[in-house]
C-alpha cells in the first residue's frame, strides 16, 4: 500500500471491509473455524473430544498470531534486541502512520 492505512482493502468484491488490512487476524480466525468446522466430520475420535481439540488450538491463535506479528514488526523496525516496550513503540508507531499518512 502506497501509505500505512489498516482500512485497506486489496479485493473489489469486499463492500463490507471483512479482509481489510487491519481485519486480517479476525478475518483468519475465522477462516480457521470454518476450516475446523469443514474437517470435523473426518476426525475419528468422539465428537466432543474432537470439539473440545478444535477450540483449544483456535483458542491459542489470537496469541500467537500477536507474538508472530511482533516478531515481524521488530524485524521491520530494526528492533535486533527483544525489549519490553517494542510493542507499544510499534502500535504508536503504526497509530501515528494512520494518523499523518
Amino acid at each position: 500500500m502506497e501509505a500505512y492505512d489498516p482500512a485497506t482493502v486489496f479485493s473489489s468484491i469486499d463492500h463490507q471491509w471483512r479482509y481489510a488490512y487491519g481485519n486480517q487476524p479476525p478475518a483468519a480466525l475465522w477462516n480457521l473455524t470454518r476450516l475446523a468446522e469443514a474437517c470435523s466430520p473426518f476426525w475419528r475420535s468422539s465428537e466432543e473430544f474432537a470439539l473440545a481439540s478444535a477450540n483449544e488450538a483456535l483458542s491459542a491463535f489470537p496469541e500467537a498470531f500477536e507474538i508472530s506479528r511482533l516478531v515481524g514488526l521488530r524485524r521491520k523496525l530494526g528492533l535486533f534486541t527483544e525489549r519490553e516496550g517494542d510493542a507499544v513503540l510499534a502500535q504508536e508507531l503504526l497509530e501515528r502512520m494512520t494518523a499523518y499518512d
